[in-house]
C-alpha cells in the first residue's frame, strides 16, 4: 500500500504550535483489511439501509476484522482509545498522522487546509480542550474527500460522551467517495475502516 509524504512547512503548521514528534520508535500500524471494493460498498449499502446486523455479519468475513470494542485500525491510538485514555490516544493519532515520515492522508488535504486543521484539532483534544478541537475538525470537514476529519470529529463526540454524535460522524465517514491510492488502485482508507469497525 502506497502513502504519501506530508511536507512539513509553515503553512501546514500555521501560527500554531508545532506538534511535539519526539524521536520514540515509529509508531507501527496494523494491516489493513483485504476488502475488495465491491465488498466494502455492500458492507455500506447495508449500513445506509440500517441493516447492521446485515452488515455485522458480511464484514464478519473478512479475517482481520474485530467488533467496535476492539477495534485496531490505528494500532496503539486505538488500544488508548478503547482505554478511555483520550489524550494519550489523540498525540498517537496526531503522531501516526503528521510525525512518522509516510502519512495516508489525502495528498489534496493540504491546498484544503483539512491537514492544518485535522492536526489542530488533534493536537487540540491532546490537551483536553475538545470544544476546540471539535470546532478545528468540523472546519476540516470542507475538504469532500477528508475522511479522517470525519473519523476523529466522531472521536472527539465519543471522548464528550456523545454516543450519538460520534456514530452519526463515523457514519458519513463510511459514506465518504475516499480516494484512490496509485498504482494500487483502490485501497480502503484507514479512517473509513476505523470509523466502520467503531459504527458496527
Amino acid at each position: 500500500m502506497h502513502a504519501f509524504t506530508l511536507v512539513f512547512a509553515g503553512a501546514l503548521q500555521g501560527a500554531a504550535t508545532p506538534a511535539p514528534c519526539p524521536s520514540a520508535p515509529a509508531v507501527t500500524l496494523p494491516s489493513l483489511s483485504r476488502a475488495s471494493r465491491d465488498e466494502f460498498l455492500a458492507v455500506r449499502s447495508l449500513v445506509d439501509a440500517n441493516q447492521l446486523a446485515a452488515a455485522r455479519s458480511r464484514w464478519a468475513l473478512e479475517d482481520s476484522w474485530r467488533p467496535a470494542s476492539g477495534a485496531v485500525a490505528y494500532g496503539a491510538a486505538d488500544a488508548a482509545l478503547n482505554a478511555r485514555q483520550y489524550s494519550k490516544a489523540f498525540r498517537l493519532y496526531d503522531r501516526v498522522l503528521f510525525c512518522e515520515p509516510l502519512t495516508e492522508l489525502n495528498p489534496s488535504a493540504e491546498d484544503s487546509g483539512a491537514a492544518q486543521l485535522i492536526d489542530r484539532g488533534l493536537r487540540l483534544a491532546a490537551g483536553g480542550d475538545l470544544a476546540a478541537a471539535k470546532t478545528a475538525l468540523q472546519g476540516a470537514e470542507h475538504d469532500g474527500e477528508s475522511i479522517e476529519s470525519r473519523y476523529f470529529l466522531g472521536v472527539v463526540e465519543l471522548a464528550q460522551g456523545n454516543l450519538m454524535g460520534a456514530r452519526a460522524a463515523w457514519k458519513t465517514a463510511i459514506d465518504c467517495t475516499g480516494y484512490a491510492q496509485p498504482p494500487d488502485g483502490w485501497t480502503l482508507p484507514r479512517p473509513q475502516e476505523a470509523a466502520l469497525e467503531r459504527y458496527l
